[in-house]
Parts: structure tokens; sequence; C-alpha cells
């Protein structure tokens, strides 16, 4: 509303906010790293696997549903005290290198709308 109030368009706030909004879901993908709230990876054996066992969503209920996972666990359930892939803390580092890439590209985009797009095409 405000920009049709002064005469803006859409897609120029579009390209204007475009690698901010990147960043921002980068940002906010560590919140639910830090809450553990069950959009985390598969179990890993990697050194940087993290524990999600105090998370609002554990490992032993995020799992349940997927017998290929389960099927290498006794009883078929698996330890909440697991480690996993820290898939939030992934999406933030893509994010903003997709943040850096349409900053670094914000000058030369032409016509309006394209770095607006360029954001809906990497964030889907």
């Amino acid at each position: 509303m405000y920009g049709r109030n002064k005469g803006i368009s859409f897609f120029t706030i579009g390209d204007a906010i475009a690698p901010g909004m990147m960043l921002g879901y980068g940002i906010a993908r560590l919140g639910c790293h830090l809450s553990g709230d069950g959009d985390y990876g598969f179990p890993t054996t990697l050194p940087w696997g993290t524990d999600y066992s105090h998370g609002t969503f554990p490992p032993s209920i995020a799992f349940k549903d997927f017998p290929e996972i389960t099927s290498r666990f006794p009883g078929g359930v698996v330890p909440n005290t697991i480690p996993c892939h820290p898939t939030p803390v992934y999406e933030f580092i893509i994010c903003a290198l997709m943040c850096w890439f349409l900053w670094r590209i914000r000058k030369e985009t032409t016509p309006v709308g394209k770095l607006f797009t360029i954001y809906l095409l990497l964030a889907e």
C-alpha cells in the first residue's frame, strides 16, 4: 500500500528487499536449529552431527515413520541422542551465499523485477 501511494511498483520493492528476504529466511532457519523442531536431517556419523534430544521434536518421534531409518536401530526406535545432520545450519549457509549473490548482481539486473524473480527461483 505504501508503494502504491508513493508510485513505486511492486517489482521495484521486490527487487529492493530480495537479498534481505533471503538472508532473513536463513536466519529464521537458525531458530529452527536452536529449538530442535524436527526439521533436521537424517542420522549421521560426521563430526558436526548435532544432538537434538532436547528439542521440541526429538529424533525418536521425527523418524518413527521412516522404516528405512528405524530398521537400523534395536526395537525400531531411533535413539534421541543420535547425531543428525543440522540441515537448518546448511540452509543458513546456502541462504547467506544466495544473499551475497543477489546483492552482488543487484545493480546489473534489468528489467525491474528480474532480481525479485531470481530470488523466487532460488527460494524454491
